[in-house]
C-alpha cells in the first residue's frame, strides 16, 4: 500500500508539472481532425489562417452546388419570383439513387423554390433546372462554371456537372472552395439562401401537395453541434468524396470560412469544423503594419522613357496600413515582406507594385499558423514625385512627339500661345521705347530750367562792351602823350589832352566830379557816339608819309610856330593834316630818338557816329539742346 501510494503521488506530481507545458504546446498547434484536408480563411481579407493539404485535389460532392446557386443568383439579379419550366433533360439526367425533390417535366416552379431545394435538400434535379435557366443547357453551364473558376483563381478545380455527382474529372481543393464561397457571399441574395434552415414549397401545376425541407447543417440549428455565429453552410457526400462541408461563421466582427474534405463519419465534418474555428477565433487577432514596421524600397522615377531618371521615390502602403491576423504567440516583428516592384516608375503610366507578407523563417511558433499572411498593392509617394520634378531643372519631354500626339487642336493651341508670346515681347519693347523717350525729355527739361536760373546773358554782354570802351579811352590818352612827347622833342610847348590831364590830375584837370563824365565821353567816342567827331577833330593827327612833301595846313598855327623856331630838322617835317584822324594803335611804341617820327595814324572816317568803330560783340552760342 505504501508503495502504491508513493507511485500515485509521483504520477500526480509529474502530471501537474507537465500539464502546463502540454497546454502551452497545444495552444500553438492547430487541433488534430479526421478530415483529409481543411482550410480556414478570413472572408474579409482572404488571409489563410491554418490549413492542411489545402491544395490537394479532392472530390467535392454536393458542395459543388455553391457554384451553381451563386451563378444562377447572379444571373437573375436577385428576382427570385421568376418562374421556370422544368425540362425533360433536367429530370432524366439524374443518376439512380441520387438526391432529388421529384420535379416533373413541364412543371412550373419559381427560382425561390429551386434555390431552397438545392441548398436544403441538395436536390440534383433542381440544380439541373437552374443550370438550364442560367446558360440554356447543362453542358453550356459547365463551361460557365469553369470560366468563373478560372476568373477567381481556382487553378486546381474543374467542374463537369452542376450537381456534384461523382466524375473523375470533377474535382477541387479546400483552398479553391474557400475562394469560391468568399465570392459567392458577395452575390446579392446568396447569403440569405446559404443560411436558410427550412422551406415549404407551395403546390405547382404538377404537384398538388406542399414540399418542405429542413437543413442538415447541425451547426446552424439547435443541437449539440450548433455553433454560435454560423451564417450558413453546405454539406456533401459521395462514396468517392466521403463527407465534405463548407461553413461561414461570424464572431467579434470577423467572418471565417471553414472547408473540410474527406471526413470519414457523417458528424465528423461538424466536429472538425468546430475545433478548427475555435482555434482560430481564440488565438488570432488583427495587427496593423505601417511603414515603420516594414522597410519599403524606392523606385526610380522617369519623366519620359527616353530621359534619365529624376531620382527615386519610396513606395507607400494603403492609407489605412496593412492589417493581418497573427497568432497570439507572434507580433509584428515576426513578419517579413517580399516586394514585387517594376524597374521604374514612368509618370502618367500604370504602376503595379505588390508586397507579400509572410512569417520569418526559423520561427519556433511557425507551425501555429499558415506562413503566408497576405498580399497588398503598393503605390508611390505623390508628394515625393512632385518634389523631384520641381527640383530637377532639365526638360524631359519630346516636343515633336507631343505635337504629333496632340492633334490639330493641340497644334492650334501651341500656335496661339506662340503668337501671344510674340505680342507680349513687342509690347515690352514699345513700353521700353516710350520710357526712354520720356526720360530724354525729362533730362532736357532739367537743363532748360538750369539755364533759366543763370545770370542774364544780355547784361554780361553790356559789361564786356563797357570794358572795351575803357580800353579805347586809354589808347586815346596814350596817343596824346605820344604827340606831346614829340612836340617837346621839337621844342614846342607841351600840349596836354584834356582827357589825359584830367586822368593825370594836372592844372587842366577837371574837377573830380567831372572825371567820370569825361571817361564816359571817351568810351562813347570809341563806341561811335554823336559827339565823337568833334572831340576827335581836336586831337592832332600824326603826319603821314607821302611820295612828296605835303604842305602843312594853316589850321594848326601852333605847329607852324614850332617849326619856325625849331631846328632845321624839325622844320623839314611835314605839317599835320587838318583832317581828323583816329588815335594811334595801342601797339605803337614812342620813337627811340628825336630824329624819328611815329608812323602816321590811320585817318578816322568823317562820316560821323554811323561809321564809328563798333565794340566787340561775342556771338551768342546756340542752346545745347539745338545741337541734337
Amino acid at each position: 500500500m505504501k508503495r502504491m501510494g508513493a507511485l500515485m503521488l509521483a504520477l500526480f506530481l509529474v502530471y501537474i508539472w507537465a500539464a502546463p507545458s502540454a497546454l502551452a504546446a497545444g495552444e500553438t498547434v492547430p487541433p488534430a481532425v479526421t478530415a483529409d484536408a481543411y482550410l480556414v480563411m478570413d472572408a474579409d481579407t482572404g488571409q489563410i489562417l491554418i490549413e492542411k493539404n489545402g491544395w490537394q485535389r479532392s472530390y467535392p460532392a454536393s458542395i459543388t452546388k455553391i457554384m451553381t446557386i451563386a451563378l444562377a443568383m447572379e444571373h437573375c439579379g436577385g428576382d427570385l419570383s421568376q418562374q421556370v419550366t422544368v425540362s425533360y433533360e433536367a429530370v432524366h439526367a439524374l443518376v439512380p439513387g441520387s438526391s432529388h425533390i421529384a420535379l416533373q417535366p413541364d412543371e412550373v416552379v419559381t427560382l425561390r423554390d429551386l434555390f431552397h431545394a438545392a441548398i436544403l435538400a441538395s436536390a440534383n434535379d433542381a440544380a439541373n433546372v437552374l443550370a438550364e435557366y442560367t446558360a440554356g443547357s447543362m453542358e453550356a453551364f459547365t463551361v460557365l462554371m469553369n470560366e468563373k473558376a478560372a476568373e477567381l483563381g481556382m487553378n486546381d478545380t474543374h467542374f463537369v456537372n452542376a450537381s456534384g455527382l461523382h466524375d473523375n474529372a470533377h474535382y477541387t481543393t479546400a483552398h479553391d472552395m474557400a475562394v469560391l464561397t468568399r465570392w459567392a457571399m458577395t452575390v446579392p441574395g446568396f447569403a440569405e439562401i446559404f443560411g436558410a434552415a427550412e422551406y415549404v414549397m407551395p403546390p405547382t401545376n404538377k404537384q398538388e401537395q406542399e414540399r418542405s425541407w429542413g437543413t442538415d447543417n447541425c451547426m446552424l440549428v439547435e443541437n449539440k453541434y450548433q455553433y454560435e455565429g454560423t451564417l450558413g453552410g453546405k454539406s456533401g457526400w459521395t462514396p468517392e468524396a466521403s463527407y465534405t462541408m463548407v461553413e461561414a461563421v461570424q464572431r467579434g466582427g470577423r467572418t471565417l470560412l471553414c472547408v473540410v474534405l474527406g471526413c470519414n463519419q457523417k458528424y465528423d465534418k461538424f466536429s472538425d469544423s468546430i475545433a478548427l474555428l475555435d482555434y482560430c477565433f481564440e488565438n488570432f487577432a488583427p495587427v496593423t503594419l505601417t511603414a515603420q514596421d516594414l522597410t519599403l524600397p524606392e523606385v526610380p522615377v522617369y519623366y519620359d522613357a527616353a530621359a534619365p531618371a529624376v531620382g527615386g521615390t519610396p513606395l507607400t502602403l494603403p492609407a489605412d496600413g496593412c492589417t493581418v491576423l497573427l497568432h497570439s504567440a507572434l507580433d509584428a516583428g515576426d513578419v517579413q515582406a517580399v516586394f514585387d516592384v517594376p524597374e521604374r516608375y514612368l509618370i502618367g503610366q500604370p504602376f503595379a507594385a505588390s508586397m507579400t507578407l509572410s512569417l520569418k523563417e526559423g520561427l519556433a511558433a511557425g507551425s501555429c499558423m499558415y506562413a503566408q499572411l497576405a498580399q497588398a498593392s503598393l503605390g508611390v509617394d505623390a508628394g515625393a514625385v512632385e518634389s523631384l520634378l520641381n527640383e530637377n531643372a532639365k526638360e524631359f519631354v519630346d516636343r515633336e512627339r507631343d505635337w504629333e500626339q496632340s492633334g490639330v487642336w493641340g497644334i492650334l493651341a501651341n500656335i496661339l500661345l506662340a503668337a501671344l508670346g510674340i505680342v507680349l515681347v513687342l509690347a515690352a519693347l514699345i513700353a521700353l521705347r516710350i520710357g526712354y523717350v520720356a526720360w530724354v525729355k525729362a533730362q532736357r527739361r532739367k537743363r532748360r530750367l538750369a539755364r533759366r536760373r543763370m545770370p542774364d546773358g544780355e547784361a554780361r554782354r553790356m559789361g564786356g562792351a563797357a570794358q572795351r570802351a575803357g580800353s579805347g579811352a586809354r589808347r586815346t590818352d596814350n596817343a596824346a602823350q605820344h604827340i606831346d612827347g614829340t612836340a617837346r622833342q621839337a621844342g614846342q610847348p607841351k600840349r596836354r589832352n584834356p582827357a589825359a590831364a584830367a586822368m593825370a590830375g594836372g592844372p587842366d584837370a577837371a574837377p573830380n566830379s567831372e572825371r567820370p563824365k569825361r571817361q564816359n565821353q571817351s568810351a562813347a567816342a570809341m563806341a561811335g557816339g554823336p559827339d565823337s567827331a568833334a572831340r576827335n577833330a581836336a586831337i592832332p593827327a600824326a603826319p603821314q608819309k607821302t611820295a612828296g612833301h605835303t604842305p602843312i595846313s594853316s589850321a594848326a598855327p601852333s605847329n607852324t610856330a614850332v617849326q619856325a623856331s625849331g631846328s632845321p630838322a624839325l622844320a623839314a617835317l611835314p605839317a599835320p593834316s587838318p583832317t581828323p584822324s583816329a588815335p594811334p594803335s595801342p601797339s605803337a611804341s614812342p620813337p627811340h630818338s628825336a630824329g624819328r617820327m611815329p608812323p602816321p595814324a590811320t585817318p578816322r572816317p568823317a562820316t560821323g557816329a554811323r561809321h564809328a568803330a563798333k565794340p566787340f560783340s561775342r556771338r551768342k552760342a546756340p542752346p545745347r539742346h539745338a545741337r541734337h
